[in-house]
C-alpha cells in the first residue's frame, strides 16, 4: 500500500500540484484537471482506469484503493 500510496500523493502534489492535506479530502478536479489525473496516474503506475470509475474517485482515499484494488486483481491472473 504505500508503494500505491507514495505515487498517487506524488501525481496529486508534484504533477497535478494538488496540495493533500489529509486522504479524504475532496479533490474538487473539473474535467481537464481529471483527464489529467487519469493520464498521469496510467503513466505512472502503468494501469487503465475505465471511465466508468473516474467520477468516483474524488479523494486521494479512492484512488489508492481503486489502484491497489487494480494491482491486486492483476497479479492475481498474471
Amino acid at each position: 500500500m504505500d508503494d500505491v500510496k507514495s505515487k498517487v500523493l506524488r501525481v496529486l502534489e508534484i504533477d497535478l500540484e494538488i496540495m493533500v492535506t489529509s486522504l479524504d479530502q475532496k479533490l474538487e478536479l473539473d474535467s481537464l484537471e481529471e483527464v489529467e489525473l487519469v493520464m498521469w496516474l496510467e503513466e505512472d503506475l502503468r494501469i487503465t482506469i475505465f471511465d466508468q470509475d473516474i467520477e468516483g474517485l474524488d479523494t486521494p482515499r479512492k484512488i489508492i484503493e481503486y489502484v491497489e484494488k487494480i494491482d491486486k486483481y492483476a497479479s492475481e491472473n498474471t
